[in-house]
């Protein structure tokens, strides 16, 4: 499944949201395919220049992993967020989703906090694009965020 996954995100969106349903959910109460937790890493995974597939596939699908909280619970994300710090390099849509978690579960800060001193850790200023990122989710994210800022 996983080698098909890019496949469903290049679908369009009605159908990848069908086929993300089965794969984390099952198929007629079956056992799952995927957890929530490797459906939203794979889809990190996903290099839009190398597997020639648009960034707002991409995007999208990310949107619609976060339309299912019930399934893409807190704790998934935490572990998702848990696992994608860790890569190096970092996926093209960490900081995004980083920030969507936050506002989809506002209780998730301050473990937010820690995931970006995590990032300070690893110089993130080094990389424009997820610097950006970083700088919103920590205005977004203030007066948390503050410690962390100092750190930098």
């Amino acid at each position: 499944v996983l080698g098909l996954f890019p496949r469903f995100v290049n679908s369009p969106l009605d159908k990848f949201q069908v086929a993300l349903s089965r794969v984390v959910q099952g198929f007629n109460q079956s056992a799952q395919l995927l957890t929530p937790a490797e459906a939203l890493i794979s889809i990190h995974g996903i290099d839009p220049d190398r597997d020639g597939i648009p960034l707002k596939k991409v995007t999208d699908a990310c949107n619609a992993c976060f339309e299912h909280r019930h399934v893409f619970s807190q704790q998934v994300l935490a572990k998702v967020l848990n696992q994608l710090v860790e890569q190096i390099p970092l996926p093209l849509l960490f900081m995004r989703t980083v920030m969507q978690a936050v506002g989809a579960f506002p209780s998730l800060v301050e473990f937010i906090m820690e995931i970006l001193s995590r990032l300070v850790n690893k110089q993130i200023w080094k990389y424009p694009k997820l610097w950006v990122g970083f700088l919103k989710c920590a205005l977004m994210t203030r007066p948390h965020s503050f410690s962390v800022l100092l750190q930098v």
